[in-house]
């Protein structure tokens, strides 16, 4: 394998992602299995199962994410000037509140209005669609 060049797109994770499950779907092929050395089909594993794990959005069953959701997330959110730098974070964290999106977005207090940070807010979680609560959030609220 020969890199053309180098850095010349930044992926999101969910694309990463994709391209994974495309190559673990390759290996379940046995002439292709030993021709992939061990340690990339030990890699791909992993790192799937790392990008599965919570607070990661693919952790989520069913995964919210599809082929057309950063089109959608990108024409939604064209009206804020968002940089590319920016709007790849806000698909790879998936902030669930505007705490953690202010650090995704930065000068995000000052570049809005609290009404803009909120329809923002509002734009990711449709697209992106909505953190389940959280189990340990629940027993916390049930106590009081």
């Amino acid at each position: 394998m020969k890199i053309l060049e180098s850095q010349n797109a930044v992926l999101t994770n969910f694309e990463v992602y994709q391209h994974l499950l495309n190559e673990q779907y390759k290996f379940k092929d046995h002439e292709r299995r030993k021709k992939v050395p061990r340690n990339v089909q030990t890699i791909v594993k992993e790192v799937l199962e790392y990008l599965k794990t919570s607070p990661n959005p693919f952790s989520q069953q069913p995964i919210t994410y599809n082929g057309f959701t950063i089109n959608r997330l990108v024409d939604r959110l064209h009206n804020y000037d968002l940089t590319k730098g920016e709007m790849i974070m806000i698909l790879n964290v998936r902030p669930e509140n505007l705490a953690i999106l202010s650090s995704c977005i930065e000068d995000f207090m000052t570049r809005f209005t609290e009404d803009q940070q909120q329809e923002i807010q509002t734009i990711i979680e449709e697209v992106l669609g909505p953190f389940p609560v959280r189990e340990h959030a629940e027993e916390g609220e049930e106590a009081a």
